[in-house]
């Protein structure tokens, strides 16, 4: 994880690799470079075989734009995935992207098109906190949230982002060095029964539930009296079945817990 950026454009690449092979690119934001956010470099040796996943690279601060990638001729192997790429001129208008057999100043939709990158997105705004305080959180509506892949299968399994926040497991991962937490609660309300009405026999108890955005609802217990009802409803429509002969004749207490997929209740 690491976090490049510049005044204004001030630095010329972000990352630029000369003679290194084989090697590993993840969950990095590079922001506000003047030239190129990354460079693989074609010189004896070859920088051969580099897997760039989860990064955003992000040109917005340039008033010419920059080449988000720079990938010489005669650099082979190379695996690209699930990155965010973000300058002023996005989606598709003048995104540049240099590479083998390919030539220059070429848009998203070709890099994409020619097999280059799995699941990468071009987004006109890659959804900082504030850039202007160097502040390169994600905020609620960032196009990178959930939008990262599992690194596992190289070998790297991350436990934190850049901050030494612990990284989720029940969720798909954020692109970039930061991930995104949430904390609102979701709310959530019985439907069924209606309140102090009058039960018998089978009946279904639903609940309505909603998540604070981008978060979702991972699951919804229902509670008798205070103890479990059924099981946890993981889908909508959140509803089980109760059996009202279980229970006494008298007054309880049915109510529902939601969970989202940010462990808040």
């Amino acid at each position: 994880d690491n976090t490049i950026s510049s005044n204004n454009g001030q630095l010329y690449n972000g990352f630029d690799i000369n003679g290194s092979t084989n090697g590993f690119a993840f969950n990095n934001t590079v922001s506000s470079v003047s030239v190129e956010s990354m460079t693989l470099e074609g010189s004896a040796p070859a920088s051969n075989g580099w897997v760039v996943e989860n990064n955003i690279f992000d040109c917005r601060y340039v008033s010419s734009g920059c080449f988000y990638l720079d990938i010489d001729d005669g650099v082979t192997s190379t695996t690209f995935a699930n990155n965010v790429w973000s300058d002023s001129y996005a989606p598709n208008n003048n995104t540049q992207f240099e590479y083998p057999s390919a030539g220059e100043h070429h848009a998203f939709a070709q890099w994409e098109a020619s097999s280059s990158e799995t699941n990468g997105i071009d987004v006109l705004d890659p959804g900082f906190v504030s850039t202007s305080t160097y502040n390169f959180g994600l905020a609620p509506s960032s196009p990178a949230i959930g939008a990262g892949t599992s690194t596992s299968q190289y070998g790297f399994t991350f436990t934190q982002d850049l901050a030494g926040n612990t990284l989720p497991t029940n969720r798909p991962l954020d692109v970039g060095a930061y991930q995104y937490f949430q904390t609102s609660t979701p709310s959530v309300a019985i439907v069924v029964p209606v309140t102090s009405s009058t039960v018998s026999g089978n009946i279904t108890v639903s609940a309505s539930s909603t998540a604070v955005s981008p978060a979702s609802i991972s699951s919804l217990q229902f509670y008798l009296d205070g103890s479990p009802l059924g099981s946890a409803v993981t889908s909508s429509p959140y509803a089980i079945s109760w059996n009202t002969g279980t229970a006494t004749n008298a007054s309880h207490t049915l109510y529902a817990l939601a969970t989202d997929n940010y462990n808040n209740t």
